[in-house]
This record gives structure tokens, sequence and C-alpha cells, in this order.
């Protein structure tokens, strides 16, 4: 599932193209997430009606407290999907939402004890359709502990579990599509039945291409029984699994040039280059 945050870039048409992308990385729902200073309600409805109209799940994240009443309702009624319900938003949204509707249980605070509140409060009120997600924390601020608890829950919760890994790659100054394998890798082996994946920040463009091919490559795995690597797709963009020393063709009359800084490149259709790495003499040769 992607979540598409609501800002000054949003549109229909921004949101058209984004679907279009997500079908093509066998995304199967999308929500709607609209922060607590989101005043672009009528947007928000509209791209829900975009979002189901793809034959797509549709679902609405929103802090909603913050949201008049008379809108409330008008938006929870086209999502399929409403995060987050907390005990403490329980009983304002569950006043809101059909029961054949599907809710995200999320703790409100640190501890498993307060999710299996929430579950039984939405159990009492006539739910049945109930994701569970325990909040990944960021790296050194609980992500070891909520990983163990997410494990925990698993045993106690009769319901799946959405896994929700944005906060971990989205808060460390590290390139996402490492951290990203390995997050997929441990919501595969913690048995979640569902992925959230979040773009909210200019590090993170390009995470919901990186856990599809993720997903692909840990599946691959699994149905080998065998580690994620030799499963002939992979996340290496950086490095190479093997030294290619590639030796440099044979060439006459070159012209050395010494990089000046950062220049525009001048494009010209009827040529194209080869670049290679001369290790031993220390130099790029094109």
């Amino acid at each position: 599932i992607y979540e598409y945050l609501v800002s000054e870039y949003s549109s229909v048409e921004h949101l058209e193209t984004k679907l279009s992308e997500l079908r093509t990385l066998s995304y199967e729902g999308v929500v709607i997430g609209c922060g607590i200073e989101c005043r672009a309600l009528d947007l928000v409805s509209k791209l829900l009606s975009v979002s189901s109209a793809h034959d797509m799940l549709t679902g609405i994240d929103l802090i909603y407290e913050s949201l008049p009443k008379e809108k409330l309702k008008d938006l929870l009624d086209l999502s399929d999907l409403i995060l987050n319900i907390s005990v403490s938003n329980v009983d304002l949204v569950a006043s809101y939402l059909r029961t054949d509707q599907a809710v995200v249980a999320v703790p409100s605070s640190t501890g498993g004890e307060d999710l299996i509140k929430v579950i039984e409060m939405l159990q009492d009120m006539g739910f049945n359709k109930i994701l569970v997600d325990t909040i990944v924390r960021p790296p050194t601020l609980g992500f070891v502990d909520s990983i163990i608890e997410l494990s925990k829950i698993r045993s106690r919760a009769r319901y799946p579990i959405l896994f929700s890994p944005a906060n971990v790659y989205e808060l460390i100054d590290a390139d996402t599509p490492g951290v990203i394998a390995l997050l997929i890798d441990i919501g595969f082996e913690l048995g979640a039945s569902s992925v959230l994946i979040t773009e909210s920040s200019v590090k993170a463009r390009g995470a919901s291409l990186e856990a599809s091919i993720s997903r692909e490559l840990i599946y691959r795995a699994f149905l080998k029984k065998s580690p994620p690597v030799n499963q002939g797709i992979d996340l290496l963009i950086i490095k190479d699994k093997k030294d290619l020393n590639i030796p440099a063709p044979a060439h006459e009359g070159v012209v050395e040039r010494v990089s000046g800084g950062e220049g525009q490149p001048r494009l010209d259709m009827r040529y194209y280059v080869k670049i290679y790495v001369d290790k031993e003499g220390k130099q790029i040769v094109v």
C-alpha cells in the first residue's frame, strides 16, 4: 500500500500518474495522507474518488480531531481503509464509520496493552476488518524494541499485521535501497500481511520502486529457501557484486581534460559514449 501525502504539488493529474506507476509495481492500494495542517479537504475528497476509480483499495490517513465534523463523515465514506484508530480517537471515528469498513488499529502510546485495548473496543463496536500496526519507531529511538513488540503482538492479536517501515528509512541519513530491502525482509519474517510505503522526504523518492523490488527479492529467496542473493533481481545501485575490471579499448589521439567543475551537458543525438575506469592509470576514460 502506498501513502500519497497531500502537498502543494498534489493534484488529480499528479495522482493519476502515480497510480499508473503503482499498478505497474503491483501495489494494491493507496492511502491519502493529510497532516494536521492540511486544509485541502475538497482536494482530498477528489483524490479519494480518483483512487477508488482505479480499482485500488482506497484509504485515508487524517488527523481526525482537526477535521470539522461535517467533513469527516464524507471523507470516511469514500474510504475502504481508515488509518489510524487509537484509544484517543476510537469513539469519535467509530461513530462515523460503517462496521463493514476496514480500520487500522494503532497504539496511542508505547506498549502492546494499549493496542490490545483498542482492538477489543473495535470488536465490541462490531468491527471485524481490523489491521494491526504497532508503529515501527526510528533508529536509536526504540526501533529494536518496536520490532520485538511487533513479534509479541502477532501471537496475541488474531488480525493481520500492517507493517509501516517509513519511520526507519525516512529518519536515517543513509541511502534507502539497502535499508528498505532489509526492512521488507523483517516485515516478511514477522508475517506482515501488508506494507505501507511513503515518500515524504526528498531522499526517500523512489521508495515505492525499491520496496517493490525488495518484495520480489525476498519472496524469491523464501521460495528457494535461500538468502536473498543470486535471485535474478537486486537493489545493487552504487556497488557491484564483482570487480568489473574491464580494460579500456585501445585508442589514439587521446584528448585529456581536467574537470573544472560542473557544467551544462550539450546533448548530440549523433553520438554515444562508453565510460571505463582505468584503475592502473587512475583515470576515467570516456
